[in-house]
């Protein structure tokens, strides 16, 4: 794991020099800086690749999201290429995250060891089914869509049987005001 880390390190070295002479490579037209032609796949590229690295690296941490950002936020421009500030945030991200690793080396250790890796469980494997088992097995993002989709349904459910003539007609009341008159009028 050792190695697999120092090559990760090196790799993130290799992508920071990359990104520096991408910034050296931008060019002014019309007041205005552009990213080379030449570099906008790879640097698409590199920033998919270096989220995988540091995910890879440090497990889930803010680096990657913080790189995903910087990249998408650099194209919501009116030329649609990537901005000189995205490529130079993503550097700064990269040049912080291995300045945590230079500081912190057991970092990298730890969060590796522990990262989950969930076993394939066959179906043969399952004896019964029970509240515990789904608790246990099933990721909390899945019990929260679920959970999602039941209100929905639930608040779809009332909003359709509010304005369905066969609730009307079953509870024997509709929706609409009705004008009481007092007893005592004519």
């Amino acid at each position: 794991m050792k190695i697999e880390n120092e090559k990760g390190i090196d790799d993130l070295q290799e992508y920071l020099t990359e990104l520096r002479n991408m910034q050296e490579r931008f060019y002014v037209s019309h007041n205005n800086m552009f990213m080379h032609e030449s570099d906008r796949d790879r640097f698409h590229q590199i920033s998919i690749e270096i989220t995988d690295l540091l995910d890879n690296l440090l497990g889930s941490n803010q680096y990657s999201s913080t790189i995903f950002s910087a990249y998408q936020n650099g194209l919501h421009n009116f030329s649609g290429t990537p901005s000189f500030h995205s490529v130079k945030q993503i550097d700064t991200c990269i040049s912080a995250a291995l300045t945590r690793i230079k500081r912190k080396p057991k970092t990298l250790k730890k969060i590796n060891s522990s990262t989950f890796n969930p076993k394939p469980i066959s179906p043969g494997q399952i004896k019964k089914v029970t509240a515990a088992w789904l608790y246990h097995n099933i990721p909390i993002s899945m019990w929260l869509w679920f959970a999602g989709l039941l209100l929905s349904a639930f608040l779809l459910g009332i909003t359709l049987m509010k304005n369905s003539q066969l609730f009307q007609g079953v509870v024997g009341m509709t929706c609409e005001p009705t004008s009481h008159k007092s007893p005592n009028s004519n």
